[in-house]
């Protein structure tokens, strides 16, 4: 039985890769380099025979360290059958109509009577 390897990938490895694509840390993290030199990390699982990319983040902001405790935070929300990022998307939709109701607010408040 094969078994599964997490933590792959060193910070010095991590400094030192250069090729365009996606690099393994194990636990269905990954570091992706653009072909423009861009890295960022990925998340990538599959749910309900779906493949979804998650973004992380760009490195080196979001360091190995914090990626890989967002990874961790993520398979556990995907153990317990939450999509992480379907979840991440409504949050950010509450947040985006909490701005508008402000806006709102503001408007109706400056309006002459």
């Amino acid at each position: 039985m094969a078994r599964r390897t997490i933590n792959r990938i060193s910070a010095t490895k991590l400094a030192a890769l250069k090729t365009p694509g996606y690099h393994a840390d194990g636990g269905i993290l990954y570091h992706r380099i653009a072909p423009g030199g861009s890295r960022g990390w990925i998340f990538r699982y599959a749910q309900h025979g779906r493949t979804h990319d998650m973004g992380l983040g760009p490195y080196p902001e979001i360091s190995l360290a914090d990626a890989r405790q967002l990874a961790f935070t993520y398979r556990r929300m995907l153990a317990r059958g939450i999509n992480p990022l379907a979840k991440r998307k409504a949050a950010q939709r509450r947040d985006r109509i909490a701005e508008l109701e402000a806006e709102v607010a503001r408007l109706k408040a400056a309006r002459p009577t």
